[in-house]
């Protein structure tokens, strides 16, 4: 074999671009170009979800702790899982923490009311009374 030979087998099976055929006659890239394709994406992170129970007004997500939520009102910590049991923990510290019945009265209205002896008070606002009383004075 002469030298012109040996130069030209390394150049079979390529094409004049520089691509070579495959077994199945498609053409292939050289092996030396990565093509965007090859490249792997990044992965995007993942979107937080929003927290669509009702009882998330009432606590804080902790940031540092998975899976720990910070009551507003008493500052207790509480364990939730939203995907395995939920929020019930949550709804049920809600039914006994002392400082949300609190925060509940304090934001209701309030009615002044006189008792017998002329002694006045304050009562939370309740719409059957206050009808019952108006329909009493009118009727007076």
């Amino acid at each position: 074999m002469s030298e012109t030979e040996d130069n030209n087998e390394a150049f079979l099976g390529e094409e004049a671009d520089g691509t070579t055929k495959s077994s199945a006659g498609r053409r292939r890239r050289p092996t030396t170009e990565r093509s965007s394709s090859d490249v792997p994406k990044p992965k995007k992170a993942k979107k937080k979800q929003a927290h669509r129970a009702e009882v998330w007004q009432h606590y804080i997500e902790r940031e540092d702790l998975v899976g720990v939520a910070r009551c507003r009102y008493c500052s207790k910590q509480i364990g939730y899982d939203t995907k395995l049991h939920g929020t019930s923990s949550m709804k049920s510290h809600l039914l006994r923490c002392k400082f949300y019945k609190v925060h509940q009265d304090l934001g209701t209205q309030k009615v002044l009311a006189g008792d017998m002896r002329g002694a006045i008070t304050t009562v939370p606002y309740d719409k059957a009374l206050f009808r019952r009383s108006v329909n009493e004075l009118l009727v007076l």
